[in-house]
């Protein structure tokens, strides 16, 4: 027997699985396309700094703070956690999780890819990462899966009954430092609910990115992160605002030889190429007119810019890595630096006249 649940593999939000994984779920649902337009659009930038150094920095959408806890994704799927070591001293997990999806339950689930043969880590390192269980086939013997796989592609892929059991169990049985989120497993069911996109919320968040600020309860719920580093040393960055400090921490740390990571580069990308496929859809549902077609248009030109400077940070990381020339690091740097600010300046412009658009339509329709 063979059963799978909908989910949508999709592309736009990549860089965490936890929050990539849970949208599978949600863009599997036609009816919840429209709540995540209108979703992952406000970002912020946590850094604690210490004289001249930062000693730690995040960048993040808003929609979620900490491991699936105090998210917006819980507005579309029935959330719920159980621990993997009580599961595991009751029953089977293979058992448990075709039972979830008999029930119409999907679940997320960490395994010790080591264990995993469509895992990079796969008999190399013991490394815990989370998979989307969405269905099974008792045929082959397998369950089916999203997650990264080998080369680090965000897909489908299916997991021997076998192999998944040694990876759960060696997760059960790990007594070291793996987080506390990593051994529950989630179980996730979306809402019975309709969701229409509102015009009047997105003017609103676009003022909140234009002016750089976050809603009083998505800030509050940001000071319950639980980070390494004391709370008074923490500074917070919102909207476009966050750019000039990620600036100012990217030069910091290039000049201090410190890691940077490459998902900053990646999330930001991610989150502009996404902001052009909600001004493309919204112009064709919402606001009709060669304005806003012209804007979409133009932002999708933005997007562009920031994958020449995802991939300009590559050939910096590399240089990095290689222990290449530092005046060319510089001359990259510097390049990367530039663009930054100049996509800061196109996309206020740019995200100014769609609000003024947002704004005159929703006037229109409370005038009607």
């Amino acid at each position: 027997m063979r059963k799978e649940l909908d989910i949508c593999l999709q592309k736009d939000v990549t860089t965490f699985l936890y929050e990539s994984l849970p949208l599978c779920v949600v863009l599997g649902q036609p009816r919840l396309y429209e709540w995540f337009l209108q979703h992952y659009i406000e970002m912020y930038l946590v850094d604690a700094k210490k004289g001249e150094r930062y000693n730690f920095y995040a960048l993040r959408y808003a929609e979620t703070t900490s491991y699936l806890q105090y998210s917006k994704i819980k507005e579309a799927l029935n959330f719920n956690q159980v621990e993997a070591a009580v599961v595991n001293s009751k029953v089977d997990i293979v058992t448990f999780l075709k039972a979830q999806v008999d029930c119409g339950v999907y679940a997320i689930v960490f395994l010790n890819e080591w264990a995993v043969p469509h895992k990079q880590s796969y008999h190399k390192t013991h490394w815990y990462h989370e998979s989307l269980v969405y269905g099974y086939d008792d045929e082959k013997g397998t369950l089916c899966c999203v997650s990264f796989d080998q080369r680090r592609n965000f897909t489908s892929f299916e997991v021997d009954y076998g192999d998944f059991r040694e990876g759960f169990q060696m997760i059960c049985n790990d007594p070291s430092d793996i987080a506390a989120y990593q051994r529950y497993l989630y179980l996730l069911k979306p809402q019975d609910i309709e969701y229409a996109f509102d015009l009047k919320r997105f003017a609103h968040q676009l003022d909140n990115l234009l002016r750089g600020r976050m809603d009083r309860i998505d800030r509050y719920n940001l000071d319950l992160l639980d980070l390494s580093t004391p709370r008074e040393d923490w500074t917070y960055s919102f909207g476009l605002s966050l750019l000039d400090r990620f600036a100012d921490i990217l030069q910091t740390k290039y000049r201090d030889g410190a890691d940077i990571s490459y998902l900053d580069f990646h999330i930001l990308q991610e989150s502009r190429r996404l902001m052009h496929k909600r001004l493309s859809y919204l112009h064709a549902h919402y606001l009709p007119g060669g304005e806003m077609e012209e804007l979409a248009g133009r932002y999708g030109k933005l997007a562009d810019a920031y994958d020449v400077i995802r991939n300009l940070f590559l050939k910096l990381n590399r240089l990095q890595r290689t222990g290449g020339g530092r005046q060319r690091g510089e001359e990259y740097l510097q390049r990367i630096l530039t663009l930054l600010q100049e996509a800061g300046q196109t996309e206020t412009e740019l995200l100014t006249a769609v609000r003024f658009l947002v704004n005159e339509a929703v006037k229109a329709r409370y005038a009607a």
